[in-house]
């Protein structure tokens, strides 16, 4: 079964640790067939360091169905996380922690904090992606 792009929403989580003595930011975003119901795209980016002398690498990917071309190029994608991904990326984490966060509407999950929910692929994926 292929995935449609129109089908597709996201959830966004932060988490980070200390390891070895530096801090570890991770951000993982989990692409969901709302067809199906399925998660189709797992990708766990982080940054090990400082933002301005960070090293950023993906940590984990998953997707559901290898022969599938639109789960490729959103492999390839997240796979290519570099400053500039990682870091517009963290520009949402911080507007969540300035806006008081709220134990009544604030969610932990197995990838840390939920930032976004739900959402359609194309608030962080570039059009330049899917062509």
């Amino acid at each position: 079964m292929t995935v449609k792009r129109e089908n597709l929403t996201l959830d966004m989580y932060y988490a980070s640790e200390t390891e070895n003595g530096d801090k570890v930011a991770k951000i993982t975003i989990v692409l969901r067939d709302n067809a199906s119901g399925e998660e189709v795209h797992t990708s766990t980016l982080t940054r090990t360091g400082e933002a301005t002398k960070g090293k950023y690498s993906v940590r984990y990917q998953s997707i559901s169905n290898a022969s599938d071309p639109l789960l490729i190029k959103l492999e390839t994608h997240f796979r290519g996380a570099d400053q500039t991904l990682f870091e517009n990326l963290m520009k949402k984490v911080d507007a969540v922690y300035t806006s008081s966060l709220n134990t009544n509407s604030t969610w932990m999950g197995q990838h840390g904090l939920r930032i976004i929910s739900g959402e359609k692929i194309d608030t962080i994926v570039p059009e330049s992606v899917f062509a």
